[in-house]
């Protein structure tokens, strides 16, 4: 059932107090009671270990950064046009990548659905402590790539063998790799209901990464997790990667300097590199990235990516709202390389509002957007 308990607790508490004007005090506490079996067998019915089977396709793709959007890029200033504009020299904002996608079952016919917001990502992969994560990975690329979960051991005795995770899988080859979820891969103490962990080709790491193959893996607590939603103690999640791709290290670089113009670029020209360093967030640039909507007062929960080789202050910032990250208050998240942070939001404020890489000269340079409040369903605290 896709609800959180916050929710449910809100719901059944209107329900009971508006009910204690025509209920006995017997029939009240009767509700009430029913209404805690519910829950309690709502979160039962989570706590029973399931293996968790994801299909999903390696698969080279053409990607545009900046999409035509009501924001044309003539409305940029010039040196945020150094990237978007494509040249005698230049490549643009169009570029051949290679993702992770998801599909609904074996035969890979039928694209698994995924939130327009999270771009180039690949299938956000949902699992609980005591889980079995199977991955049926089929490579539809032209080259060799893994399937690596970072905070995932390979050591289990219920795993697929470490070589047969580790090992190269080749063009066309389709390989099913498994993972048990230990208790270590997933929240310690004094987390949150959720941690997440990056899930990346390692063939090449930085090469791969930066060629698109990147995604997130969350792992709930016991009990509180569900396969499609987020967990239960929570109302909305998000997963984004702030980053500054590399397109001078892609796989597919050849290829992108072909779509140039000139049949003789320098292609080491310090310009030339400049513009396809390409600043985004899950993929998008300056404010192009679809809609996050929530409401106001809900629980949200944000998920922040950093791809390896990137710059130390390759943050997250909020406008308006603060975070509550690791017991503290904050506006920014700090993630090292190549980790996930993850950090909790209620929004009162509706209406829209900014969030940007908190880097001095990354906003300008494309890594900012907007997620949008709309009014609250239920009665804020």
């Amino acid at each position: 059932m896709d609800i959180s308990l916050r929710t449910l607790s809100k719901t059944l508490g209107r329900a009971a107090c508006s009910s204690s004007a025509i209920f006995s005090s017997v029939r009240l506490n009767n509700i009430l009671a029913y209404s805690a079996l519910f829950a309690s067998l709502l979160v039962s019915t989570n706590a029973l270990a399931a293996t968790q089977t994801y299909f999903i396709a390696i698969e080279e793709i053409e990607w545009e950064y900046f999409p035509s959007t009501d924001q044309p890029a003539v409305a940029l200033d010039k040196s945020q046009r150094t990237s978007t504009n494509s040249s005698a020299n230049r490549v643009g904002t169009g570029y051949r990548k290679v993702i992770y996608r998801g599909y609904t079952d074996e035969s890979f016919t039928t694209v698994s659905p995924q939130p327009a917001a999270q771009g180039i990502l690949g299938p956000t992969l949902r699992v609980q402590v005591g889980d079995t994560l199977n991955v049926v990975l089929r490579n539809n690329a032209a080259r060799p790539y893994t399937m690596t979960i970072q905070g995932l051991s390979t050591e289990n005795k219920n795993n697929s063998d470490k070589k047969t995770i580790t090992a190269a899988i080749e063009p066309s080859e389709t390989r099913t790799l498994r993972w048990n979820i230990e208790p270590e891969s997933g929240p310690g103490p004094a987390d949150k209901s959720s941690v997440a962990w990056q899930y990346f080709s390692n063939v090449s790491k930085e090469k791969d990464m930066h060629s698109g193959l990147v995604g997130a893996v969350i792992v709930s607590r016991r009990g509180l997790g569900r396969r499609n939603g987020p967990p239960l103690d929570v109302d909305r999640e998000f997963v984004l990667l702030t980053a500054l791709s590399n397109e001078n290290i892609s796989w597919h670089a050849s290829d992108n300097l072909r779509r140039l113009k000139n049949n003789n670029p320098e292609r080491k020209g310090e310009r030339y590199y400049a513009s396809n360093m390409m600043a985004n967030i899950n993929g998008y640039m300056h404010d192009t990235l679809p809609p996050l909507d929530m409401n106001a007062c809900e629980k949200v929960r944000l998920y922040h990516l950093r791809l390896s080789s990137q710059p130390a202050d390759l943050g997250l910032e909020l406008t308006d709202s603060t975070l509550l990250r690791d017991g503290h208050r904050t506006t920014t998240i700090s993630t090292p390389v190549s980790t996930i942070s993850v950090a909790d939001f209620s929004p009162t404020k509706t209406g829209p509002h900014a969030f940007s890489a908190a880097g001095e000269g990354l906003a300008e340079a494309g890594i900012y957007a907007h997620f949008t409040v709309n009014p609250p369903t239920l009665d804020c605290e």
